[in-house]
């Protein structure tokens, strides 16, 4: 079982061009334990600024890639930039 962190850029819906903060978590607490969520920010893409989420998350790699893909379809985002962080600890 791989486990990877990552910090995800969601942006506004294409169309309405809302940030749907709802759906987000909605589909993030679905699929993981937890996550951390800051928002809004402010993003830009192709020039134009955007109501933006930061989605921090941790578990296993293709649960997490699942996620992503999931979140692009459903807010109809063309992309959701995403960086891979270092292993996320507990105590």
């Amino acid at each position: 079982m791989k486990l990877i962190t990552i910090k995800a850029f969601i942006g506004s819906d294409n169309q309405t061009k809302q940030l749907n903060i709802d759906t987000i978590v909605s589909i993030v607490n679905t699929n993981h334990e937890a996550f951390t969520l800051q928002y809004p920010v402010i993003g830009y893409w192709r020039g134009e600024a955007e109501e933006t989420a930061v989605l921090y998350l941790s578990d296993e790699r293709q649960k997490v890639m699942s996620t992503l893909n999931e979140l692009k379809e459903v807010l109809n985002q063309e992309a959701i930039a995403y960086q891979i962080e270092n292993d996320l600890q507990l105590i």
